[in-house]
């Protein structure tokens, strides 16, 4: 029967908008991506902003004259960086919480405009409160863009893989603030500029592309694809009974994998955050040529935003579509392991520059895997306290981790032992990883044995 012979009902139905056939949702998929590369996991840029940041001049009142490397000045940036990423994890619990409460739309406007006001601070030099606040407030467009997978059935890993991507790609936009600064224009102007960049965001996000809930998997809702009024597998406001923050916050704290999980991410954190906040002093060691120190930066941050996402969406986007997540963990402690190594054997031998970029490789790859991981196991584990998860995970593991790294970076730096910190920081790594492996395997035989009770016929 061909298609004009289909009855009128019928016929509607056949020409109705389905989940393969929508394009509404990979333009939503699109814009929220190019939203996050511009703000989501820019702190991770660091190192390029700390060039500019040097040569304008940011804390040079704590340099003597006559001290050429001036390490006050490299401490006081290195705290900086800490105290960014600090909020970036910290500032997860109420951005979770938000999600989980008013949903997407408001909280991820809110977020950009949050951070917009944070990019005016920085430019009138507050850079500790600027670079805090637009840390913290990313957390709005990374956390509120992941239930977005759940509009791509069978792919949800690979969608949290590619908003992890856009997270390390945000790590250019500091380098094209290097770039701009150098070409004259001045660190004020070029902040005020993002501000304004981030406010269009937010009215995009609010008028357009965020449903007023979040998008959840299993829904039965039709599927409609205007934008804004894509509703399929939409969280509706009358599913459930909404926990209290309290509830959901025991009933997270409580999960077998919790504690394993968060000591894993304290220790990777902790690892990813000495990395980068080290990397500056390094390259400006030994009386280096500045000249040499900014390009290798370059290299750095082209490392850390695109190969992650070029080699990290086939390998551990389809492992994760898989649900092979203890795999991609794998990858992710093995790869943190290697450039902890690389750091430490840079340091104690004082190779050549160029000798560093294996660990940048490995830097860029191993933070893909384990956001990609993170994500995915805590999307599948908490689904209904998603946010809270998210948000206790990562408060506390920031936590832990910048109580350890402000005086390990410290000392590293005073003493010249950022060799011996990075070699120490492998068997902690080594620990955590087991543990949580083994808390992933024990949840996943109490799931199996918990649905082999439901299924068992009653007689």
């Amino acid at each position: 029967m061909g298609v004009t012979d289909v009855p009128a009902d019928d016929r509607r139905d056949a020409t109705a908008p389905s989940p393969a056939r929508c394009g509404a949702r990979h333009l939503i998929v699109t814009l929220a991506f190019t939203t996050s590369c511009c703000l989501s996991g820019v702190a991770f840029g660091w190192p390029a902003l700390a060039v500019a940041l040097k040569r304008d001049g940011a804390f040079s009142y704590k340099c003597d004259d006559d001290d050429d490397e001036c390490s006050a000045q490299e401490v006081a940036l290195a705290r900086v960086f800490t105290i960014g990423v600090l909020c970036l994890f910290a500032a997860r619990l109420p951005v979770g919480l938000a999600l989980d409460r008013v949903g997407a739309r408001v909280t991820v406007a809110v977020s950009l405009l949050g951070a917009a006001a944070g990019a005016l601070l920085f430019a009138d030099r507050y850079h500790a409160t600027g670079f805090g606040l637009i840390a913290g407030f990313a957390n709005g467009v990374h956390i509120g863009s992941m239930h977005l997978s759940a509009l791509f059935p069978g792919k949800e890993g690979s969608v949290t893989t590619i908003f992890n991507g856009a997270h390390q790609m945000g790590a250019l936009v500091f380098l094209a603030f290097l770039g701009i600064y150098e070409g004259g224009i001045s660190l004020a102007a070029i902040f005020r500029g993002y501000a304004a960049c981030l406010a269009s965001f937010a009215v995009l996000h609010f008028c357009v592309l965020q449903p007023p809930t979040r998008y959840r998997k299993g829904d039965a809702a039709s599927l409609k694809c205007g934008v804004p009024c894509l509703t399929v597998h939409q969280f509706s406001a009358n599913d459930a009974k909404k926990q209290s923050f309290a509830a959901s916050a025991k009933s997270v704290v409580a999960h077998v994998v919790f504690l394993p999980l968060l000591a894993y991410k304290a220790s990777i954190l902790l690892s990813l955050q000495f990395f980068v906040a080290t990397l500056q002093p390094r390259l400006a060691a030994n009386g280096r040529s500045p000249t040499i120190a900014r390009d290798m930066v370059y290299v750095f941050n082209v490392f850390n935003a695109g190969l992650g996402l070029v080699l990290g969406l086939p390998l551990f986007g389809r492992m994760l579509d898989r649900g092979d997540v203890i795999t991609v963990a794998r990858w992710a402690t093995a790869l943190a392991i290697l450039y902890n190594v690389l750091l430490a054997l840079s340091a104690l031998s004082a190779w050549p520059l160029t000798g560093d970029v294996p660990s940048y490789f490995c830097f860029a790859l191993g933070r893909m895997a384990f956001f990609a991981y993170f994500f995915a196991h805590v999307l599948a584990t908490f689904e209904a306290n998603f946010g809270v998860a998210v948000g206790l995970l990562s408060a506390g593991a920031s936590l832990v981790a910048f109580v350890l790294v402000q005086p390990l970076v410290a000392v590293s730096i005073r003493r010249n032992a950022i060799g011996y910190v990075a070699a120490g920081l492998t068997p902690l790594l080594v620990a955590t990883c087991a543990w949580n492996e083994r808390a992933m395997r024990r949840h996943a035989a109490n799931s199996r044995c918990d649905a082999s009770v439901t299924t068992e016929p009653v007689i």
